[in-house]
């Protein structure tokens, strides 16, 4: 890397534009894993339906574990819309379900 600078994935975020420009998700991510230090974990649908709840949108996070494995070392925080809500409850179905696949 040139410039010797590492980015936050968000992967919601990642693939609704991925769905709007028509490109591969799956590439786009093992394309910029490397380059990965932090990451924003939570599922999306179509080309405006974000942080939708892990394995409920079209992330086929077995894929996406694949390829993160790339930034092995990053960290990461579930993103799920409205999941700090009553006391995190969407953030820890998000950990739980996460926890399938990394």
């Amino acid at each position: 890397a040139e410039h010797e600078r590492r980015i936050c994935l968000d992967v919601s975020h990642s693939k609704l534009a991925c769905n709007h420009a028509g490109q591969s998700f799956d590439e786009f991510v093992r394309r910029v894993a490397p380059y990965t230090a932090h990451l924003h974990l939570a599922d999306a649908r179509g080309v405006d339906g974000e942080g939708i709840q892990v394995g409920e949108g079209g992330i086929d996070f077995g894929a996406l574990a694949d390829a993160l494995n790339a930034c092995p070392e990053a960290s990461f925080i579930p993103e799920v819309w409205q999941g700090h809500k009553d006391d995190g409850a969407g953030f820890w179905v998000a950990l739980d379900r996460l926890e399938n696949w990394f």
